[in-house]
């Protein structure tokens, strides 16, 4: 293939080498076995976490969500096959947890983190599903650290002062399947309406292109 189109650039007069045809058709090629790879990897993911009916839905819940904030597809796809497996059997599987995801992932665009803080701010979440209750630490330190104000936003999702909420921390009293449904639509409120402009920056437009 890359003889053949050295031959047709060349009979129109331009001055490409056979090196260079053939070291783009290589990076084509290992393109394209990444993404497959990653897809494969995807869906034996969510295969073990929900059965082989959901994976369509959740690979094009993921596209979606990379392609509306110019997200790393790379980066979304690892961070929601976490987030869902800690899910998995609590009430916030499914629904909910796509819904949990989407806010942050949009808290993310609005505040311009990066795709390692994003995944922090996931993890910690991730976190909180898994042990059923939310702690200081991961509220305050891992959440905190890479979502500005989160502490702040959880205290009023929950109606209550930031040290109220920090004595129901202490007393175990915060339950992750009540509290994070809570979050996850105040931090829409206060940060997720405004991902849209921070969307369409030059930025997140070459990682559009990039996951494409």
């Amino acid at each position: 293939m890359a003889n053949k189109a050295s031959t047709a650039i060349s009979a129109m007069g331009a001055g490409f080498s056979v090196v260079a045809v053939v070291a783009s058709t290589q990076q084509i090629s290992k393109a394209l076995m990444d993404a497959e790879a990653s897809a494969v990897k995807f869906k034996a993911a969510f295969t073990s976490i929900s059965g082989a009916d959901s994976v369509g839905r959740e690979m094009e819940f993921v596209r979606g969500t990379a392609r509306s904030l110019g997200l790393d597809l790379e980066q979304v796809s690892s961070s929601y096959i976490k987030l869902s497996a800690a899910s998995r059997g609590t009430s916030l599987q499914g629904e909910q947890t796509r819904e949990i995801f989407t806010a942050v992932s949009k808290a993310a665009t609005t505040l311009g983190l990066s795709a390692s803080e994003t995944d922090g701010a996931l993890l910690a979440i991730s976190q909180m599903m898994s042990k059923g209750t939310v702690s200081a630490e991961e509220l305050r330190g891992q959440l905190g650290e890479r979502l500005p104000g989160a502490f702040q936003i959880a205290a009023r999702s929950m109606g209550v002062s930031t040290s109220e909420l920090g004595k129901m921390m202490e007393a175990g009293q915060v339950i992750a399947e009540d509290f994070l449904p809570k979050f996850a639509k105040q931090i829409t409120k206060e940060l997720g309406q405004a991902s849209a402009d921070a969307a369409h920056t030059a930025a997140r437009e070459m990682q559009r292109l990039s996951n494409e």
